[in-house]
């Protein structure tokens, strides 16, 4: 259960490339690091990630109220994870909701949820799940509050079938994270608020206290054409960086 996506702009023919690296402190099996500073991306993250989603199960089109099976309360399950890691991403299809059509998230306790309550008044009405945080838009409902966990994270769903998927990253058995919970701890809150100004007000760099380093090149490329036009060695990342780019 993986989805990568990489997204490239091109005019016409000409091609521009740019490269950046941040030269940052040593890697940590931080849930937030890679978060909170995107120059991190850069760098490998010492975890797997998982995608769980409403995907046709035979292949076909029929992508919509496919579950992980039911819990013991007759909930639909919408993700099942063992920990320690961190959901960082749910998107569901809106639409008329009611109070019948509710979401439940458990944190390292399977009896009782830490989150109990209807998906409009979740997603976009209750802190920290507000805008920029949470929202609605192009017909759907998101979040990207992060929902970190130590032993195990599950989301269940009660009402009408839904296009849904959820995103996030496990770590290495033994780290040590500390769990969403409501209230979220001052700690929590601290960098949940960061998060927020992140969204709100985003700037470049993103990680103010360290100085990313650019490679940039442009390539002119014919069809079927392969080039190197941004190659970089140093520090951040593997050390080593050449993006190859084709037409």
């Amino acid at each position: 259960m993986f989805v990568c996506t990489l997204r490239c702009h091109a005019v016409g023919v000409a091609l521009s490339l740019m490269v950046c690296v941040s030269a940052s402190p040593c890697q940590s099996p931080d849930v937030w690091r890679p978060i909170l500073h995107t120059e991190a991306l850069l760098d490998s993250i010492p975890g797997t990630a998982f995608h769980f989603s409403s995907y046709a199960r035979n292949g076909g089109n029929n992508d919509m109220g496919q579950y992980y099976g039911t819990d013991p309360f007759g909930w639909k399950i919408l993700c099942d994870v063992t920990g320690p890691g961190v959901v960082t991403e749910f998107w569901c299809t809106r639409r008329p909701w009611s109070d019948t059509l509710r979401l439940r998230v458990f944190v390292d306790n399977l009896s009782q949820p830490a989150i109990d309550t209807t998906i409009s008044r979740l997603l976009g009405e209750t802190w920290p799940f507000v805008p920029p945080l949470a929202d609605s838009a192009m017909a759907a409902w998101f979040s990207y509050v992060p929902i970190a966990f130590q032993s195990c994270v599950r989301i269940c769903y009660r009402g009408a079938s839904l296009y849904y998927h959820v995103n996030g990253l496990s770590l290495p058995v033994g780290t040590d994270v500390e769990p969403f919970a409501t209230p979220p701890s001052p700690s929590y809150q601290s960098r949940l608020d960061s998060l927020f100004d992140r969204l709100e007000n985003p700037q470049r760099p993103a990680w103010p206290d360290h100085t990313p380093l650019y490679a940039q090149g442009t390539a002119q490329l014919a069809a079927g054409a392969c080039s190197t036009p941004a190659p970089y060695a140093g520090s951040g990342g593997g050390g080593q960086s050449a993006k190859r780019v084709c037409f």
